[in-house]
């Protein structure tokens, strides 16, 4: 979901946190008027738990060995820095605004609020930002080539922290992380997809570590189910923003449980090479049978013009969700194991908001799935979603392996001619291949 430059570490670690259901806002970065900055400043020695002589004296030490364990070379020596909650915060907000505007900020929290994603009114800025001072531990930041740390956490947090952030100097070394930060136009699944590689990618570099001589194969696989099944359930009662704290966490759940079996199964070098052809889908980073066979998403598509004409009143942002995504927002309503089944099945998908001068927003998605039942999964759970979590009226409707869901519609006459009106404007690619059944992991 987010795609920062840099990866931050909250109580595990994180990037910046999703901005919305379809996440462009926070994957972009949001441009603004001060230059981007090249990082938080370094604090004065002793102004919190951690100095930075400490930090470097224990980056030192746990670089040599991670690399070891990942079966990489140091390449050069890492840039340690600590630094405080204000000036993280600071950094982060510059960020924001890197590669998108305010106001496009502003209208993903009008889209996420249109989902149920944020309370009414609420600030997506102000919950961004909170979520990253609140939980934030530590960052490595590819611009200048420097691991971050908070100058504020435990000392029996710094290993874990140090060990977490040294993988993600290391990916840099070989893989260059920069350019990958760059977020996609319209295609938040595909960054995302990414973004599990890498941060799963660097949590699992910190599992073969501190594992020891047996490596990942002494991490059960049942373990690395109760982490994903943890990461959605926990967080209910943990923020006030789930949903966004639940796409935060997957990639360090979910995407570390796949880069796990994947080294398990075929050794770091299949790791190596999804660098060189990334992933395309949230789907193939949550199921390893779909990752190996590059199982793609269906082409689903509005026409833009006829929802524009239809609703009367024009798009003002498109993009994709992904089932990463929709594992996030069905959790809020389901147990983990009902959430995972009802997400699971995604084949593609598409997002359209509409919005007149004043404000008044529509918002038109449609998901097909693989299988009819499937789909019928997804549309239960999606009802439960929005009779409980969207407080305007909705509107839902399937038809075979296909759902489409409309918030700001009133039911009834007029919300039946609108529905026609999606179903009319919409298009489903045919499958690329056969799809992989049901895949779970």
């Amino acid at each position: 979901m987010a795609r920062a430059a840099f990866a931050l570490l909250l109580a595990g670690c994180s990037q910046t946190p999703s901005a919305g259901p379809t996440s462009p806002a926070a994957r972009a970065n949001p441009s603004v008027a001060p230059s981007p900055v090249a990082g938080p400043q370094a604090r004065p020695v002793g102004t919190g738990n951690i100095d930075e002589a400490r930090a470097r004296d224990e980056a030192a030490r746990i670089l040599q060995a991670v690399a070891t364990a990942r079966n990489l070379e140091v390449k050069s020596e890492v840039d340690v820095r600590v630094t405080s909650k204000k000036d993280i915060r600071a950094y982060a907000q510059a960020l924001m605004y890197e590669h998108t505007t305010p106001e496009e900020f502003a209208l993903q929290g009008r889209i996420s609020e249109a989902l149920g994603v944020i309370a009414p009114g609420a600030s997506l800025e102000q919950i961004h930002l909170d979520l990253l001072e609140d939980g934030v531990l530590g960052f490595y930041d590819p611009k200048v080539k420097a691991l971050f740390i908070g100058e504020y956490i435990s000392t029996g947090m710094l290993s874990q922290t140090v060990g977490h952030e040294i993988a993600h100097a290391l990916q840099d070394m070989h893989f260059d992380l920069q350019p990958r930060m760059v977020p996609t136009d319209h295609r938040a699944d595909l960054d995302e997809a990414e973004r599990f590689l890498i941060e799963g990618g660097a949590q699992a570099a910190y599992f073969a570590w501190v594992t020891g001589e047996d490596g990942l194969t002494a991490i059960d696989d049942a373990v690395l189910e109760a982490g994903i099944n943890q990461s959605l359930d926990i967080v209910s009662i943990m923020s006030e923003s789930p949903v966004l704290m639940r796409g935060l966490h997957l990639p360090y759940t979910a995407g570390t449980a796949t880069v796990v079996r994947m080294v398990v199964q075929d050794g770091w070098q299949s790791i190596d090479a999804l660098y060189e052809d990334p992933p395309t889908t949230t789907e193939q980073m949550l199921h390893v049978d779909k990752l190996r066979a590059r199982e793609p998403a269906r082409g689903v598509h509005f026409d833009h013009d006829a929802l524009a004409q239809a609703f009367g009143k024009p798009v003002v942002w498109h993009d994709e969700l992904g089932e990463a995504q929709w594992l996030a927002l069905l959790a809020d309503v389901e147990r983990s194991s009902v959430a995972r089944r009802s997400a699971a099945g995604w084949g593609g998908d598409t997002l359209v908001a509409l919005e007149t001068e004043d404000g008044d927003m529509s918002v038109a998605i449609a998901v097909v799935m693989d299988e009819r039942r499937d789909a019928e999964e997804l549309e239960a759970s999606l009802r439960k979603y929005a009779d409980e979590r969207i407080e305007r009226p909705t509107v839902l409707e399937r038809r075979k392996d296909t759902v489409v869901f409309i918030s700001g519609v009133e039911p009834g006459a007029g919300g039946k001619a609108l529905t026609g009106a999606v179903w009319a404007a919409l298009t489903v690619d045919a499958p690329a291949k056969k799809k992989t059944k049901r895949g779970r992991r």
